[in-house]
């Protein structure tokens, strides 16, 4: 059964190459969606999958060993499906 759900990560996520993690993470993990910059200095990702992939996915996005990113929390809520196919950055 899929799942959506509106992530928002916080920490040191803007101007570190966190968007594009985020997008390779998904396509690892079977992931659809979008991810985008807030103005408030964190990154919010909407993320539809299995299950099991969307966990494994969220601990992927915390990017422990990523030396430039440094995810401190990301807050989890579901989210309406998405129709859309693949995962892009948005910039509205």
């Amino acid at each position: 059964m899929e799942t959506c759900l509106l992530l928002r990560s916080s920490g040191r996520v803007q101007g570190v190459g966190y968007r594009f993690f985020v997008i390779q993470a998904a396509k690892e993990h079977h992931i659809q969606g979008w991810v985008k910059n807030e103005t408030d200095g964190t990154v919010c990702t909407c993320a539809q999958g299995e299950t099991n992939n969307l966990q494994a996915f969220i601990e992927t996005m915390y990017a422990r060993n990523n030396p430039y990113i440094r995810v401190d929390r990301i807050d989890v809520s579901d989210s309406i499906p998405i129709t859309d196919k693949g995962f892009f950055i948005r910039h509205d």
